[in-house]
């Protein structure tokens, strides 16, 4: 991906792992090759299989989450007064 990214051929792709344990990593990789030229360059994804009950989606959204820029609001929630969704009773 890097020697793609490189020579600015890295293409709109969707990540995923046959592996739950690796969502992790994906999302970090994931967070080094975005761009701001293309919206959602690199995605990820869920093998299908691991997201079919309810356990596995949740899962998969947590993950996601931790590691994306909704994470990131959600640590910070202080610092956005604005959004009373953030903020729980």
């Amino acid at each position: 991906m890097d020697a793609l990214n490189a020579k600015n051929k890295l293409p709109k792709m969707i990540l995923f792992s046959l592996n739950p344990n690796d969502n992790a990593m994906i999302g970090t990789i994931i967070g080094c090759f975005q761009s701001s030229e293309v919206a959602g360059k690199i995605q990820q994804g869920a093998a299908w299989w691991f997201n079919d009950t309810k356990r596995g989606m949740i899962a998969q959204l947590d993950s996601i989450a931790e590691l994306s820029v909704v994470g990131n609001i959600l640590r910070h929630a202080d610092r956005f007064p604005f959004l009373p969704i953030l903020y729980q009773t």
